[in-house]
């Protein structure tokens, strides 16, 4: 069984200045490419995965 958790950076951004250098999705884009290219998420995954 797994658990979805969700956190927020508003602490970071008010009171350290933190600005993310790329938006979430792009970065799930990037997480996902590279999971595929070292073979931890198939082709037909990554496909639905964009679709969607």
């Amino acid at each position: 069984m797994t658990r979805a958790y969700a956190y927020s950076i508003e602490k970071a951004c008010t009171q350290l200045g933190y600005q993310p250098k790329i938006s979430f999705d792009e970065g799930m884009r990037y997480t996902a490419e590279w999971l595929q290219q070292e073979n931890v998420l198939s082709p037909e995954w990554l496909a639905r995965a964009k679709a969607s």
